[in-house]
């Protein structure tokens, strides 16, 4: 089945987030951002979300991989987190802080470890990736709609319940 997405566009819109932020910081209204674009007149919707989802998770993650294997490991997990820190905050994230690399390394075992052909949870690959989104996208009304609010992205990690409907979704998308 052939699928249009348009996901070099909402990439763009992706990279340049940095505007959401700084209107959620100042108490403007926020809106919501496209991930992807996809033909909604697809026979089978859910297969375009899930094609959509996985081709923009992937354009993110080879972004941060320096190794070219297309999958990200901890210490490029890192980069991408230093990256979006800087580019949200205009400054370097102190690693030094307590507290801080706990939850990095809590949050790169909570998505590496979904795959289960990588059972020591040595990366993250775009399914995953791709997971940790369809969870934040599932928060709002619009299902399935590749729309995500910035709030959400920002504060669904910390959700009650979140690793189980990490689990949920990464079965009930990919099927494994």
């Amino acid at each position: 089945m052939s699928i249009s997405v348009n996901s070099a566009d909402s990439f763009d819109k992706w990279q340049n987030s940095k505007e959401n932020y700084q209107k959620f910081q100042n108490d403007e209204k926020v809106e919501s951002f496209k991930l992807f674009d996809y033909d909604s007149q697809a026979e089978n919707l859910e297969e375009a979300y899930k094609e959509s989802m996985k081709q923009f998770s992937q354009q993110y993650i080879d972004k941060y991989d320096k190794d070219g294997n297309g999958k990200m490991d901890y210490d490029e997990f890192i980069s991408m987190q230093e990256a979006a820190y800087e580019e949200m905050f205009g400054e370097e994230i102190d690693m030094t802080i307590p507290g801080i690399d706990d939850a990095m390394k809590e949050s790169f075992e909570q998505l590496s470890k979904l795959n289960p052909d990588d059972p020591d949870g040595k990366y993250i690959d775009a399914e995953e990736y791709g997971t940790f989104l369809s969870v934040v996208d599932a928060q709002d009304e619009e299902t399935m709609d590749g729309q995500i609010d910035y709030v959400l992205f920002n504060t669904v990690p910390g959700m009650k319940g979140y690793d189980k409907a990490l689990k949920n979704f990464y079965n009930a998308i990919w099927g494994k």
